[in-house]
């Protein structure tokens, strides 16, 4: 998708979400979209659309392919639908980031190599402020953004309070967000994007973080999400992936680009 001037003067909503909590999985991923609210209100209308068609309440990656055959869908057509959504997703937004780290393997280092990063899950945060105010920079736009976040128990509190310190202790950052809310997805409808994205890309990361997938060769229903198979035309995606080989060669980095420990 080229994004013109006019959306960079407007593209000051983001919503997020996590995959994977860094207590008990291998793998932890935070992504999400940014787009003008025209843009969204495009993807909110055609969102509304495709879950009555369908049927559906919600978009859950974990549970999407158990919801649709409740509703009489086999896997294949659970995924054409699902294609249907990743359309509008990509036909509406204007850019996609994400921050994924191998906890299994952060996790097995040393006390002495993880010192001063704190939580592992509010440090990719961090990182998805930087992807997205290195992009602004990029483009030269010096607005301030809404974020909104998926309510999660574990780290909705983690997630204010660190925005919080941004702002104090790095104010260029920290002055990046103007507001920052956490909604149920079921009434936010981008957060269920978010969702999707997250789901998908965590997956890819992983998978690449074990040596059996490509940088450059995402799955397909990611390969669609980030370009059209008719048109050609694609969402931009912002990527971050702290594997294990950039934790070893890294961490130091992270750790400084991640802020302060909380």
């Amino acid at each position: 998708m080229t994004i013109t001037k006019a959306d960079l003067d407007l593209a000051n909503y983001v919503f997020a979400d996590e995959s994977g909590k860094f207590q008990d999985k291998d793998f932890i991923c935070l992504c999400g979209y940014l787009s003008s609210g025209a843009r969204w209100d495009s993807f909110t209308a055609r969102w509304h659309d495709l879950l009555r068609k369908f049927g559906l309440e919600a978009i859950h990656m974990k549970v999407f392919y158990s919801d649709c055959a409740k509703l009489g869908m086999n896997e294949t057509q659970a995924t054409n639908a699902l294609e249907d959504f990743i359309d509008v997703i990509r036909d509406t937004i204007s850019v996609g980031f994400a921050v994924g780290l191998d906890a299994s393997y952060y996790r097995s280092m040393p006390s002495s190599a993880k010192a001063g990063l704190g939580d592992p899950g509010v440090a990719c945060l961090q990182r998805l402020l930087h992807l997205v105010r290195d992009r602004f920079r990029n483009q030269g736009y010096k607005e301030r953004i809404s974020l909104t976040l998926d309510e999660d128990e574990t780290y909705a509190m983690k997630f204010y309070s660190v925005i919080g310190r941004l702002r104090r202790k790095d104010h260029q950052l920290g002055s990046l967000v103007g507001a920052v809310s956490f909604a149920d997805d079921t009434f936010i409808l981008p957060l269920q994007a978010a969702d999707i994205l997250a789901n998908l890309t965590t997956r890819w990361f992983r998978d690449r973080a074990a040596g059996v997938a490509r940088e450059d060769e995402p799955p397909l229903l990611l390969q669609r999400l980030l370009m059209s198979p008719e048109a050609g035309f694609g969402l931009e995606y912002r990527t971050e992936l702290w594997n294990g080989a950039a934790l070893r060669k890294h961490l130091s980095h992270f750790v400084k680009w991640s802020g302060f420990r909380l």
